[in-house]
């Protein structure tokens, strides 16, 4: 085991690989450079259509890569550092399939168990719904809460004290959020990119907190345009206070980008709005880097090591 260690170190400290580390470090810088482009929420169609495919493409490309570890990696040859990475990418693909499975059933078994906990919403509440065309579940707690759940059947739960906070006309308000982001399956949106996410553990964290607070200010454009701004603002202040945290929940009053999106609601001047659009296509540039990278590794290797 010695003389292989040993072995695999002089492999590596000389030839193509001493020669060309500087741009084996290029994929982790770019990836780096995507995320911090990533990071203005984006409030338009256009925009939030091109930061979904940019955030799932390093998972999506990750999940390809793993696909061909696990079915046709490179073959072992007179190069040792090859041989090592024949052995070894197929146990890292199966690790990270296995992270990302244990994670994936982690938050489908919570979404499941919030179901669970839930009840039928009252009469009152359920009126509401049925006029507005969105299912609603209310669970027992004492704090202020209102946001969406589920996948297929996305579904805004609501705690009994709401109503009893909220005017009707914030009620209604806080509802139209909630049914924008059914109507978009957000939820399932984020399970997919979440799932995607694991792929690649390290990194993106800043991107993803920026998707979601676009996806909060899109549902919130969606409910004014049917009801009175200040109205939505309103409940969000007053709902401030019990923000969930789980990945896969939308809290109408996230406390992450509150500020933002109340100045976003109540704002004159529509110009004052993030312009993600630059940004958009400089992480478009970056990712294309990222996705042609194992083309230009398998085209190194075969340059220097079966030229």
């Amino acid at each position: 085991m010695i003389p292989l260690i040993k072995e695999a170190a002089l492999q590596l400290s000389v030839g193509p690989i001493r020669d060309l580390w500087p741009l084996l470090l290029l994929p982790a810088v770019a990836a780096l450079a995507r995320d911090r482009l990533l990071t203005r929420p984006a409030e338009h169609g256009a925009a939030a259509a091109a930061q979904t495919v940019l955030l799932a493409a390093p998972g999506a490309l990750a999940l390809v890569l793993i696909a061909f570890a696990l079915v046709d990696s490179f073959p072992p040859d007179k190069a040792l550092r090859w041989s090592i990475a024949w052995t070894l990418a197929p146990i890292m693909g199966v690790a990270l399939l296995s992270f990302a499975a244990v994670r994936l059933a982690g938050r489908l078994t919570g979404v499941r168990r919030l179901f669970g906990a839930s009840a039928a919403p009252r009469p009152a509440l359920a009126a509401l719904g049925r006029d507005l065309g969105l299912r609603i579940r209310e669970i027992e707690t004492d704090e202020p809460a209102s946001f969406v759940a589920g996948f297929l059947k996305p579904t805004a739960f609501v705690s009994r004290s709401v109503p009893d906070r909220l005017s009707e006309a914030e009620l209604i308000a806080v509802l139209l959020h909630e049914r924008a982001h059914a109507r978009a399956f957000d939820t399932l949106r984020l399970l997919a990119l979440f799932t995607l996410s694991d792929l690649r553990p390290l990194g993106g964290r800043r991107a993803m907190a920026s998707f979601v607070a676009g996806l909060e200010r899109r549902a919130d454009v969606a409910a004014a345009r049917a009801c009175a701004p200040s109205d939505l603002a309103a409940a969000i202040l007053r709902l401030a206070g019990a923000a969930r945290q789980q990945a896969l929940v939308l809290p109408v009053a996230d406390p992450s980008h509150m500020r933002w999106r109340l100045g976003r609601l109540l704002a004159d001047d529509e110009d004052a709005a993030p312009r993600a659009g630059l940004r958009t296509v400089l992480a478009a540039g970056v990712t294309a880097s990222l996705l042609a990278w194992p083309a230009v590794q398998l085209a190194l290797h075969r340059f220097y090591c079966q030229g």
